[in-house]
């Protein structure tokens, strides 16, 4: 599993791929295998693309002033890059949000949804009246793009008791994910923490005996404690035992689908 001297990443992510998905299948026909818990190499973090336009200061002051409040601003920075390359394609220049390029930037292009239009056009509204704000000159649409926020869903008695016993019945294509999804939901349902934690708890963060889970880099990139019942104490260390006897020195409590080496990715519960 260990990189080679001068081996290329692609020879040995091949060669640690191919090894983990023949210990996935001993697995699956009930043969002792041992499955890496992660990957060993340490990946470089990934460069943000550079802001070309002239209002690429701006986006850029914008991100910092937003990240030293303590927002990830990640995907708000995906879509001002977004918005900085549409700048540059159709020839906006100057250091002034005019209302022309806002109100070319709102219009909705063929095939794309109303909540991801209504993202971008908030990130471009936030970029106006920072603009605004700090004393630069811009244009702040007027209109909302937000679609209306949908009623949640309850669930009666009868609808949870049936929605558990599918998930406790259903033939999952990688027998792990037998263990997983069961309690994956029933934390949820237990404690209200968001998908996205409950995928990236580490099993070093769980506490047995104090019963609380320590969930870092939550919402506004604060870490908090999470406390649970003493149901599920015992569901959550039965369930780490049997994953336990699978994948060894794991790092996550809940491993992901493909890669159990890695964590239940988010998209994958929200389908």
């Amino acid at each position: 599993h260990y990189r080679r001297n001068n081996e290329s990443f692609q020879s040995w992510r091949k060669r640690s791929y191919s090894l983990t998905r023949l210990a996935c299948y001993l697995h699956s026909i009930g043969k002792p295998a041992f499955i890496a818990p992660f990957c060993t190499l340490e990946l470089k973090p990934r460069e943000e693309a550079t802001l070309a336009s002239d209002l690429g200061p701006w986006m850029h002051n914008l991100v910092e002033y937003k990240r030293a409040l303590g927002y990830k601003y990640l995907t708000e920075r995906i879509i001002l890059k977004q918005f900085d390359t549409f700048l540059v394609i159709n020839g906006y220049t100057g250091i002034e949000l005019t209302q022309q390029m806002v109100m070319a930037w709102e219009i909705l292009p063929k095939g794309e949804s109303v909540n991801t239009r209504a993202c971008k056009t908030s990130a471009v509204r936030n970029l106006g009246l920072f603009m605004g704000a700090n004393g630069g000159k811009a244009f702040v649409s007027p209109y909302s793009t937000r679609p209306e926020k949908t009623i949640p869903y309850v669930f009666s008695t009868a609808a949870l008791i049936a929605f558990f016993n599918t998930l406790d019945n259903y033939k999952f294509p990688r027998h792990w994910m037998r263990l997983v999804y069961p309690v994956y939901y029933r934390l949820l349902y237990a404690t209200g923490l968001r998908e996205a934690e409950a995928c990236a708890i580490e099993r070093e963060n769980l506490d047995f005996e104090t019963k609380r889970i320590l969930i870092l880099n939550a919402k506004g990139n604060k870490d908090r404690y999470v406390y649970f019942a003493d149901d599920v104490a015992t569901m959550l260390y039965l369930y780490d035992q049997k994953m336990d006897g699978f994948f060894p020195c794991r790092r996550w409590l809940f491993v992901g689908v493909r890669s159990p080496q890695n964590m239940l990715p988010p998209v994958s519960v929200w389908k």
